[in-house]
């Protein structure tokens, strides 16, 4: 590893005039050889490559990747601290903010944030920034504003293609020890959103989605319907911390059996959801309305309903400190058809552990107001891996115990979101998992490319 750091050291001098054009070759090796596990090897490649000044910061960041995957986060640090002092230093300067959080080293992230630094920082970044800030300082600058460093620029147009395939399972009504029925669900959507004004941006979203049953006389008929969609709104932020949430469109749904008649006819539905946020200037407090109405599929013994459900809920989240979050929410719900209207009050607290900073732990009640009264227990983890500069991986496990009806279920979920260029692509899977009563489940694909 000396040999590794002299090289690093060698690498500040003039560079050869033979070097650009062997840059792509270098970076194929530097690749084949963090594949293979040979990182020393790979780091004085780096090293070499650091030499073309046009390419300097991202060897130092892609040195400061294999120092991470080494368990050696001070090293990588001190080569991000070198790399955040080069023009382009956006990648360098998000990932040792995240590395600096992860060490919960807040007197480090704000002097990295005081530097003046051309970056167009990261959502979640950002938010870092505001925690570290309030850790050390109690309060957050003016300049951390997080709608003047993250709005778009007004003529950028900007899309969201995302979609789903679920596959779920649930025992017939006669009878829950026979054949299980399996209901597939597939989704695609298409969002639109762009900058009208400084405060204000216009968006749409074009979705298709399918539903459709396998045959089970003991159960539900065999059925596959689609829906199709198509929204549009407004999100208007304001510079003293107001957020409102506007959105409108239709729904229509063709409903057929497998034969291909005419089962349940078209019909259509209108939906509408709105929210106004208000967030306090340390981000400490965050208070939110809001309002809704929308459609889902019920299969039933003889056919395939489309129901809309309306809701109202006011929701409140507190974070005294960077390693505590609680959240209460108040929701009515009401239904149409034979699904029970209900009210429902609940309550989460989160911890962000210091030993284990990539893992927050939430546990939680929550208590329906219905014709009888139930009362469900939440308690999961969440973990937040940054593998590198650009690659994020996010794992979750929460389980649902609901003590009134004795049901008990487990849903976890895996995600990787990687950032190429622009662009931000995020595949993963989910399951659930009912444990005691019905036996219920479900598997879930998933995709957004944004």
């Amino acid at each position: 590893m000396a040999v590794a750091v002299m090289v690093w050291a060698l690498a500040l001098g003039a560079p050869p005039a033979s070097l650009a054009t062997d840059t792509d070759r270098l970076w194929l090796d530097i690749n084949a050889l963090i594949d293979a596990g040979d990182y020393d090897s790979a780091l004085a490649l780096l090293a070499e490559l650091s030499m073309d000044p046009a390419r300097q910061g991202q060897a130092l960041v892609k040195a400061a990747e294999i120092y991470l995957q080494q368990g050696r986060p001070d090293r990588a640090a001190g080569v991000l601290e070198k790399a955040i002092a080069l023009p382009d230093c956006a990648d360098a300067a998000n990932l040792l903010v995240k590395l600096l959080f992860r060490q919960r080293a807040f007197a480090d992230i704000v002097r990295v944030a005081q530097m003046g630094l051309p970056v167009d920082w990261e959502p979640d970044v950002l938010r870092l920034l505001r925690l570290a800030y309030l850790a050390e300082q109690g309060t957050v600058p003016e300049s951390l504003d997080g709608v003047t460093l993250t709005r778009e620029a007004p003529s950028r147009l900007a899309w969201t293609l995302s979609g789903n395939s679920c596959m779920s399972q649930y025992a017939p009504f006669s009878d829950d020890r026979s054949i299980k029925d399996t209901e597939f669900h597939h989704g695609l959507s298409l969002g639109l959103s762009s900058a009208w004004r400084q405060d204000m941006t216009l968006k749409s979203k074009l979705s298709v989605e399918r539903a459709e049953s396998e045959d089970n006389p003991s159960s539900y008929h065999a059925y596959q319907a689609w829906l199709y969609g198509l929204r549009g709104g407004v999100i208007w932020t304001s510079q003293d911390g107001l957020t409102a949430d506007l959105e409108t469109g239709a729904v229509v749904a063709s409903i057929q059996d497998y034969d291909d008649a005419n089962m349940g006819g078209t019909e259509s539905e209108w939906v509408y959801s709105a929210s106004l946020t208000g967030t306090s200037d340390s981000d400490t407090r965050e208070i939110r309305i809001g309002a809704y109405q929308d459609v889902f599929g019920s299969p039933t013994w003889s056919d395939y309903l489309i129901e809309k459900y309306q809701g109202q809920y006011v929701e409140l989240a507190l974070r005294p400190t960077p390693n505590w979050r609680a959240t209460t929410r108040c929701e009515t719900l009401r239904f149409t058809g034979d699904t029970e209207d209900y009210q429902t009050v609940s309550g989460t607290l989160t911890w962000y552990p210091n030993l284990f900073p990539s893992v927050s732990l939430t546990g939680g009640e929550g208590h329906e107001f219905r014709d009888r009264d139930e009362d469900i227990l939440v308690a999961g983890v969440d973990w937040i891996g940054h593998c590198s500069a650009a690659t994020t991986v996010l794992a979750s496990v929460f389980g649902n115990a609901n003590v009134t009806t004795r049901e008990r279920e487990v849903i976890a979920q895996l995600a990787l979101t990687r950032k190429s260029g622009t662009r931000r692509f995020t595949v993963g899977v989910a399951s659930r998992q009912e444990l005691n009563v019905d036996k219920r489940r479900a598997a879930q694909l998933f995709f957004r490319v944004e």
